[in-house]
């Protein structure tokens, strides 16, 4: 699955237009922090300059560890924090007897982030997988370079089996991971990651992929973005109900109703970015989720494409029309601290 995933991002990458490399960002050892900035620019400085203008550079080393930069976004290596959050793990992998299997490719551009918020939301990521994955097993690391909505950045993916969907179809599964309720507060860790890293313009997804592996994945932009929305970002929920669903399962049978549900479903996911927005259903109640980032009056907007399309549409079963009546409800999603 490793090699597939590298591959496939290989490929994507090869298409994109843009042409900036690494080195051409920022070099490798990039500086974490605004106090490391500011060494590495007076160690280039001669003698002769740090001498002459040693009361500045006092006076600035000083500020900077009393007023220190907050929300600083950087250049780094997106592969260097990854290894370095795998090696702070290994006390849990050791406790729980399981290992992972890194695999990364060379063409990795420079990242644009706080380095202090993707390092937490993969941390966090990690320790969330590992806790689902059963004891002895193995998780499934990959980075390569991406591409998402048209913008190029870094792609990692962190997969590994878990021993819940044995018992549970994928879409209850997927609906549990997301949910924000506190009495499914599985969910709450997976939103705090998507929170962490809407903030950085990145973005954060989850889908079961081939042999039941519970792929997580999540992409970092490797330049500023020309947006000055973006750096605003929210997690929404948008729940569309069927009002009228228990006399539609009345009249027509469970059956014929869930196929309903799956088919709104569908159409919903088909007006937002899947599978990095993520849609789930609830067939018993007739409802129907959608889970977003969006800024400023973007979520509205969403909202309002999405009312509209399934206010126009003409729904059937069989070759029967269907009346069907929907309301809704868009909420901003706060996760559990964790």
């Amino acid at each position: 699955m490793l090699q597939r995933f590298l591959k496939m991002r290989k490929t994507s990458a090869k298409k994109s237009k843009t042409e900036t490399k690494a080195t051409e960002l920022q070099p490798s050892h990039v500086a974490e922090s605004a106090e490391q900035a500011f060494e590495v620019l007076v160690s280039r400085l001669s003698s002769q300059q740090r001498e002459a203008s040693s009361s500045l550079i006092s006076y600035l080393r000083t500020s900077l560890k009393t007023h220190p930069a907050q929300e600083q976004k950087t250049y780094f290596s997106a592969l260097d924090v990854l290894r370095d959050v795998l090696k702070s793990n290994d006390h849990l992998f050791l406790k729980r007897q399981q290992h992972y299997h890194l695999a990364a490719t060379t063409d990795l551009p420079a990242v644009y982030a706080n380095i202090t918020n993707v390092r937490l939301a993969i941390d966090r990521l990690i320790a969330f997988i590992s806790s689902r994955v059963r004891i002895g097993g193995k998780i499934e690391v990959g980075i390569a370079a991406g591409n998402v909505n048209r913008t190029p950045g870094v792609e990692v993916m962190i997969a590994g089996r878990d021993p819940k969907l044995k018992s549970i179809d994928e879409a209850e599964y997927m609906r549990r991971i997301y949910s924000s309720d506190a009495k499914e507060a599985e969910g709450s860790v997976l939103l705090a990651c998507r929170q962490l890293l809407a903030k950085e313009v990145g973005r954060l997804w989850c889908d079961v992929g081939e042999k039941r592996m519970v792929e997580h994945r999540l992409f970092l932009p490797e330049a500023p973005s020309a947006s000055p929305f973006d750096h605003n970002q929210k997690t929404y929920r948008y729940d569309i109900k069927v009002r009228n669903y228990a006399y539609i399962r009345k009249c027509f049978g469970i059956k014929k109703a869930e196929y309903l549900i799956l088919h709104i479903e569908e159409l919903v996911r088909s007006l937002v970015r899947h599978p990095i927005d993520v849609v789930l259903s609830n067939k018993d109640e007739g409802l129907i989720t959608a889970i977003y980032e969006s800024a400023g009056d973007g979520a509205e907007s969403v909202a309002s494409r999405i009312s509209r399309r399934l206010a126009n549409d003409h729904f059937t079963i069989g070759k029967k029309k269907v009346d069907v009546s929907f309301s809704y409800a868009l909420d901003l999603v706060q996760a559990q601290r964790t």
